[in-house]
């Protein structure tokens, strides 16, 4: 009676388990394509608030309502509307319509457009036209406006919201899908300049597959694109896409994540098997007792082995390597012909791939890569997988270019991208070598070795291979050194900021500075920040160190009231929850107001940027402080940094202002960097200023700010505001300036 009790309950426990983990899969799989559609319900509704903010950089402005609503200037509009909207943001068709909201300009394709074109396309957008009149959406569909709560932060702009209104949809046009956005043409600045009902200023960009692409690639949904509904049945995932007033435009297809299809294919018949298993187990327990021992010294062995085997790669752990590498080791003692190499290998970059593509993803592809590495190596090289992205080989010599051989094994074998799930990926890896008996005579000692010539592989640019000499190991040891050092370097008051000038090249005065970080070892002398803040940032220090520099900087400021501060921010600071919290409270406990001061970050930081960077960012300028982005053009430069985040500040890198006196190229990229800016209200800041002649080009092409030895080399806190003094005395007597402080909130437009 037991066993068919026994046996009942095995089985229902197994069917339990097995639908348990079937849900789970399909569960994760239908949850991810309900984010993937928010996400991309997202993706539409801030394309709507990117035509309106493009469309705001010309309509939003002084000149146009002068050129365009008080005497219109064809010549004006098609050029800083027509030519500009279509040539620089794509917009495929440009109107303008007086206070009445008829059409007085139309523009597209390059061209001015008919009347009755001009019609047509009118007859399909009045929705829009009404609900930026009316201000409300009427028979459009709601649709969150992302527009306005991105112009929170400009302080100019909130005395237009009396004149200033737009609107913004999703519609049919021409047969096309198109974002419609309309908004007011009306003043920045002079508000008196609106004498009657604004001009109305309407684009419309089509959603074609060029978009849509853009789309996907933000959002990581593969082969995003817009079908008919019938053919869009049995589609991976996909949702319905509806104009907003009501019209269907079809179904948008894409290709899902599935992150519960491993569960489904992988887990669900382990499961499975692993029922099955156990209830054939427990009636042979029942019913063989005999063979109970039998069945133990089996898993026994089972677990013996396990244990020095790696479940993710299958390949041999870090507890196998080590006693595999002592034997190797010990079996060439005293063979004179007989060398040993140890390679220490890992993934360049696998963090990037589990913070965009998923750990899951990561884990397939070290699965992936250690199958390849294991198929091409030797028989008797010895691989195993020693923790995370993390590989160890050791090969046995006798009288061979074995190291010559290692390395062009392993380069062969990720020569070609890596399928994993579908997705092919190109992945580069650092390897580290060191050689017995040349490098050392035991595991611990090659192994470390092998580790420094992997961390220099990672510091020479990564993608290559390493050999460890003594000289590298010298460097590592000095390194070592000077982080322990560094380690006191504070309380031991070794660390000290000096103050690099600025000029404001209006005025021709010095009203802020640049703070400097510099280490006084007590036995080396001067010590560069580009040795020692690498160092810092590695070994953990840079929050102690970025603290001190916050305060040490506030408070000087403090005894400075006419001169603003710039301090850079480490990458590592921004890893501070607290961090606005913590800067506000400096400058509160101090009393200097947040907006003397400007933070200065790197594209390092935008590059990996994650929601805390662009909510730390945000915070920042909500609290006042002026942000800048710190050696643009070197790097990883991107426009896109530029209209993904808001800066006050944009700093241009000393090696384009060192070429620019007999560089047309340079010159170009200078000039064009300073227009953009300006038209996206940032003050430039040209960095490595050393001529008069480099000083009269930057003037000439409208930079805001010069920085360099031009003027002077970073100053200690004495000398610095002596030196500030005399030199604004000397520019005032030549110009005449007056010593009042200028903090323009500008707006600009470069034809």
């Amino acid at each position: 009676m037991a066993v068919p009790v026994m046996g009942s309950i095995i089985v229902m426990c197994g069917l339990l388990l097995i639908g348990i983990t079937a849900y789970l899969g399909k569960a994760s799989n239908a949850s991810e394509i309900v984010q993937e559609q928010r996400r991309l319900e997202n993706a539409f509704d801030q394309g709507i608030a990117n035509v309106l903010d493009q469309q705001r950089g010309v309509a939003w402005w002084d000149d146009a309502v002068v050129h365009i609503a008080n005497a219109f200037d064809e010549g004006f509009v098609t050029s800083e509307f027509g030519i500009f909207l279509t040539e620089t943001y794509r917009h495929d068709s440009i109107l303008l319509l007086d206070a009445g909201d008829r059409p007085v300009f139309s523009f597209e394709g390059g061209e001015v457009q008919s009347e009755a074109h001009v019609r047509d396309i009118l007859s399909q957008v009045r929705p829009v036209i009404g609900a930026l009149r009316e201000r409300s959406r009427g028979a459009l569909l709601p649709r969150p406006d992302n527009f306005a709560a991105r112009q929170s932060g400009y302080q100019q702009l909130k005395g237009m919201e009396a004149t200033a209104s737009w609107s913004g949809a999703i519609l049919r046009v021409d047969g096309k899908p198109s974002i419609v956005a309309a908004i007011t043409i009306s003043p920045n600045t002079d508000a008196t300049l609106l004498t009657g009902k604004p001009f109305v200023l309407l684009s419309v960009v089509s959603i074609d597959q060029l978009f849509l692409d853009n789309v996907s690639r933000d959002l990581l949904l593969p082969d995003l694109r817009l079908m008919p509904q019938l053919e869009a049945k049995g589609a991976d995932a996909s949702m319905p896409f509806v104009a907003d007033d009501g019209t269907p435009l079809g179904q948008l297809v894409w290709t899902a994540a599935a992150p519960g299809q491993p569960v489904l294919d992988t887990v669900l018949p382990l499961v499975v098997s692993l029922v099955v298993a156990i209830g054939i187990f427990s009636l042979l327990v029942l019913k063989r007792l005999s063979r109970a021992s039998r069945e133990l010294e089996t898993r026994a062995e089972t677990a013996q082995r396990d244990a020095l085997l790696d479940p993710l790669s299958g390949l041999p752990n870090r507890h196998a390597f080590s006693l595999e590498a002592e034997a190797v080791l010990a079996a060439s003692v005293g063979e004179t012909r007989t060398s040993v190499i140890v390679g220490y290998l890992d993934i360049d970059r696998f963090k990037d791939i589990n913070d965009t593509l998923g750990h899951q993803m990561g884990d397939k592809l070290i699965s992936a890569l250690a199958h390849r590495l294991r198929s091409r190596l030797g028989e008797t090289d010895f691989l195993a997988r020693i923790g995370g992205d993390e590989f160890a080989i050791i090969r046995i010599d006798r009288g061979g270019s074995f190291a010559v051989d290692l390395e062009r094994t392993i380069a062969e074998a990720i020569a070609t991208p890596i399928d994993v799930d579908g997705v092919d990926l190109n992945v580069s890896v650092s390897l580290g070598l060191a050689t017995m008996p040349g490098d050392g005579h035991t595991i611990d000692v090659l192994m470390r070795h092998a580790d420094i010539a992997l961390y220099e592989a990672k510091r020479q640019g990564r993608d290559r291979a390493v050999r460890f000499t003594q000289a590298m190991g010298q460097q590592f040891a000095e390194r070592r050194e000077l982080e322990l050092a560094l380690e006191g370097a504070i309380a031991r008051a070794e660390l000290e900021l000096v103050f690099q000038p600025i000029v404001r090249e209006d005025n021709g005065l010095i009203e802020s500075a640049e703070t400097l970080l510099r280490w006084a070892h007590p036995t080396k002398g001067m010590v560069s920040p580009a040795v020692f803040i690498p160092i810092a940032e590695e070994a953990g220090l840079m929050p102690s160190i970025g603290e001190w520099v916050l305060r040490t900087a506030i408070r000087q400021a403090s005894q400075w009231p006419d001169m603003d501060l710039s301090i850079n921010l480490s990458p590592i600071q921004f890893r501070h929850r607290d961090l606005v919290a913590l800067i506000l409270g400096m400058a509160g406990e101090y009393g200097v107001e947040p907006r003397r001061l400007t933070l200065e970050i790197t594209e390092g930081l935008l590059l990996d940027s994650t929601p805390q960077t662009r909510r730390t960012l945000a915070g920042l300028r909500e609290a006042g402080f002026k942000v800048a982005l710190d050696d643009f053009g070197t790097g990883f430069s991107s426009l896109n940094y530029l209209t993904t985040f808001q800066f006050d500040k944009l700093k241009i890198d000393q090696c384009f202002v060192r070429n620019i006196d007999d560089g047309l190229s340079a010159q170009a990229i200078v000039q064009s960097v300073v227009q953009m800016s300006h038209a996206l209200g940032m003050e430039v800041v040209a960095e490595g200023v050393e001529t008069e002649g480099e000083r009269a080009i930057l003037r000439g092409f409208g930079c805001d700010h010069i920085q360099g030895y031009l003027v002077a080399r970073p100053l200690a806190a004495a000398g610095f505001i002596a030196f500030a003094a005399s030199y604004n005395a000397a520019a005032r007597a030549r110009t005449g300036a007056t010593a009042m402080r200028i903090h323009p909130d500008r707006k600009s437009h470069v034809s």
